[in-house]
């Protein structure tokens, strides 16, 4: 590792400004060396990330706001990022800030600086301060993108980071304010019983398709117990969520018998629709549907009329 990049890591981490970087016994002359050759980024006035993983590059961006910025919190998206909550669908430029005490909002180059929002609480994220989950939630739901705050919402209901007194606290506080009527229906939609954003994506599509399911439920197939991601409540259809799942080595391959088994065993009582993300669309997951119900009606419903 070159000398000057150690030196500011050791100094600073991977976020730091010129002035900081000049006290550690960095020129100028090195730092240009170091952006040069890609290793550091500038990605501020005066502001400097050392050059990670795409997703380290966004966390480090909204630490180096945060360093220039030390009255204000992460906020919407941003405080999601550093709270390592999903962001699924949500663009990580630019960095989004809230002023603690009433600010309007102003945006600059890669960063947009907001009003404080209704009922705000902060949280601390290795010491970098933020917007607690709910605010960031509703702030994304205010935003108008509902699909990504429940997600976001779910996560944070499912790690316990927050619980639905909170959510409703932040919702009361909305009043009238800007997007108040979407962050109700964030509250409205919000399950932490679902444990992923695909998990969270299929059951509101399925919702608005018109087919009332309930999550993460247990059900007897074959004589063992399972618990499934999504359950319909008035038919004996399963719908699953697959994330990318490797089945290597002797592990896997036992897992990968398991989950066989697991299969066999679900489809003997049960017509299972499995999803992956590219089948998140609402053409797609109707068309499964539709293929399902017919299946239900056929194997395990018609015999009992």
């Amino acid at each position: 590792m070159d000398r000057p990049l150690a030196l500011l890591l050791d100094a600073f981490g991977d976020v730091f400004t010129a002035t900081q970087a000049s006290s550690a016994g960095v020129d100028r002359r090195q730092l240009r060396l170091l952006v040069d050759s890609g290793t550091v980024q500038r990605a501020s006035r005066g502001g400097y990330v050392v050059r990670k993983t795409s997703e380290a590059d966004s966390i480090a961006r909204i630490r180096l706001a945060l360093l220039q910025h030390p009255s204000c919190l992460a906020s919407h998206q941003s405080a999601l990022a550093l709270l390592n909550l999903p962001t699924w669908s949500l663009p990580m430029d630019p960095v989004h800030l809230c002023f603690v005490q009433g600010r309007t909002r102003t945006r600059e180059r890669d960063l947009v600086m907001h009003s404080p929002a209704p009922a705000m609480r902060m949280a601390l994220v290795d010491g970098w301060r933020s917007v607690d989950a709910a605010t960031a939630a509703a702030q994304v739901a205010a935003s108008g993108a509902l699909d990504a705050a429940v997600c976001a919402a779910d996560g944070a209901l499912h790690r316990e980071l927050t619980n639905v007194e909170r959510f409703a606290e932040v919702v009361a506080s909305w009043g009238s304010n800007r997007g108040a009527r979407i962050v109700r229906a964030m509250l409205e939609l919000t399950d932490g019983r679902s444990e992923s954003p695909g998990e969270t994506r299929l059951r509101l599509i399925v919702r608005r398709l018109g087919l009332a399911v309930t999550p993460q439920v247990w059900v007897t197939a074959n004589g063992r117990r399972y618990r499934v991601d999504l359950l319909a409540d008035e038919y004996p259809l399963i719908l699953e969520f697959d994330g990318m799942v490797k089945y290597e080595g002797a592990g896997g391959a036992n897992a990968l018998i398991a989950e066989k088994q697991r299969e066999d065993d679900l489809r003997r009582e049960h017509a299972v629709i499995r999803f992956a993300w590219h089948d998140l669309k609402p053409e797609i997951v109707k068309h499964h549907l539709e293929q399902g119900l017919r299946q239900c009606r056929a194997r395990f419903l018609d015999g009992r009329r």
